[in-house]
C-alpha cells in the first residue's frame, strides 16, 4: 500500500506541474498553432514537464561537504547486500526509478526524429541519467550505478510502449498528428533529405533563381532613391553570376519558367514579358532605338531565338529555336526558323576535307 501511495505521489506532483505550467504554455501554443500542430506542441510540453519533474525529484536538496558524499560503482549491489532502508522503501525506489523515466522514453522519439531508433533513445536516456547521477554526487545524494541502470531501463520501457503504439495506431489520424512534424511524416526523412540535396544541386547549376527574383521584386517596389540603386546593383550582379542579363527597367509579369536558368539570356531594359512564359537558354530580347518587344502571356521561346525591335508578340505564341523575329506575331501563332541551307562543295574538292 505504501508503495502505491508514494508512486501516486510522484504522479500527483507531475499532474500539478502540468496544470501550473499549462497557464504560460497556452498563449505560446495559440501563437504557434499555424506553424506547429497543437498535438505536436503538447508532446513537446509534456516532455519538458517530465524532464523538469525528474530534475526536481532527483536534484533538490542541500549541498553537503565532500567528506559526507557517497557513491556506489558496483552493479546490482542493491540485490546482493541487505536493504538498510527497508524492503518497502527499496521496492518503492526501484519502481520509481523505472517508472519515472518511462514517460520521457516514450515521448522523446515522438518529439524528435533523430532519436526515433531504439538504441538512440536508450543512449539519450542513459546520458540523461548519467548526468543526474554525476550531479547527485556533488549535492549530497548517493551516486548509484544501480539507479543509472534502472533509469535507463525505464527509458527503454518507454520506447517499447512507443513502438507498440506506433504498430497499433500507425494509420490513425491522431497518431500522425502526434508523430508528424509540420505536416511532413517522419517516415519521409530520406525523401526530404533528397529533395534538399536536389535543391542544392539546382542552385549550384544556376537553376534556382530565388535570390534573383526576390531582388527583382524588391527593386520594382522601390521606384527611386539610393535603395533602388543598391538593389539594382545587386540584382545585376546576381543575374551576371547566373550567366545572363535582365535590364533594371524590364517589366516581367509573374515569374517565367527558365529550364536552363539565365544562361545566355538577354532581356532589354525596355522589354515587357507576360505571365507564365517559358524561355530557354541563349535567348535575346533586344531593343532598337529604345524600343523593345512586348511579349504576351503563356509564350514559349526556344533556345537561341532573337526577338528584336518595336514589335508585339501575342499570347500563346511559340517561337522555335534559332528563329529571328522582328515583326508582330498574332495570338496562338508558331514561328519557325528557315531550314539550314547546304552549300555544295566546289568541283574537285577532296571528300572528307
Amino acid at each position: 500500500m505504501r508503495i502505491i501511495q508514494e508512486i501516486a505521489g510522484y504522479a500527483l506532483a507531475g499532474a500539478v506541474a502540468l496544470a501550473v505550467l499549462a497557464v504560460p504554455f497556452l498563449p505560446v501554443c495559440f501563437l504557434l498553432r499555424k506553424k506547429i500542430r497543437i498535438l505536436r506542441q503538447t508532446v513537446y510540453f509534456v516532455l519538458g514537464v517530465c524532464v523538469l519533474v525528474i530534475l526536481c525529484a532527483t536534484l533538490t536538496g542541500r549541498i553537503v561537504p565532500p567528506s559526507e558524499r557517497s557513491r556506489n560503482l558496483v552493479p546490482f549491489r542493491m540485490f546482493t547486500e541487505p536493504w538498510l532502508m527497508g524492503r518497502e522503501k527499496k521496492i518503492t525506489q526501484i519502481i520509481a526509478n523505472i517508472v519515472m523515466f518511462a514517460p520521457p522514453g516514450m515521448l522523446l522519439p515522438m518529439a524528435f526524429l533523430s532519436v526515433r531508433r531504439f538504441w538512440k533513445t536508450a543512449a539519450a536516456m542513459g546520458a540523461f541519467s548519467f548526468i543526474i547521477e554525476f550531479i547527485q554526487y556533488f549535492i549530497g545524494r548517493q551516486a548509484d550505478i544501480d539507479d543509472f541502470m534502472l533509469n535507463a531501463a525505464g527509458g527503454m520501457l518507454g520506447y517499447l510502449i512507443f513502438a507498440l503504439c506506433k504498430k497499433l495506431w500507425k494509420e490513425k489520424k491522431i497518431w500522425k498528428s502526434l508523430t508528424e512534424k509540420n505536416g511532413i511524416s517522419v517516415d519521409r526523412k530520406k525523401e526530404v533529405i533528397m529533395s534538399i540535396r536536389r535543391g542544392i544541386v539546382e542552385y549550384s547549376r544556376g537553376n534556382n533563381l530565388n535570390h534573383f527574383w526576390r531582388l527583382y521584386r524588391w527593386q520594382k517596389r522601390i521606384k527611386s532613391g539610393l535603395l533602388h540603386d543598391v538593389l539594382t546593383f545587386f540584382m545585376s550582379r546576381c543575374a551576371y553570376r547566373h550567366g545572363g542579363y535582365i535590364g533594371p527597367d524590364a517589366v516581367i509579369r509573374g515569374r517565367p519558367s527558365l529550364p536552363h536558368g539565365l544562361q545566355g539570356i538577354f532581356i532589354s531594359r525596355y522589354a515587357t514579358v507576360g505571365e507564365r512564359c517559358r524561355i530557354y537558354q541563349n535567348v535575346t530580347i533586344g531593343e532598337v532605338n529604345g524600343k523593345a518587344p512586348l511579349i504576351g502571356n503563356d509564350c514559349l521561346i526556344g533556345a537561341g531565338a532573337v526577338i528584336i525591335g518595336d514589335i508585339r508578340i501575342g499570347d500563346h505564341v511559340k517561337i522555335g529555336a534559332g528563329a529571328v523575329v522582328n515583326t508582330d506575331v498574332l495570338d496562338g501563332c508558331t514561328v519557325v526558323p528557315q531550314a539550314a541551307r547546304i552549300i555544295p562543295a566546289k568541283d574537285g574538292y577532296p571528300d572528307g576535307q
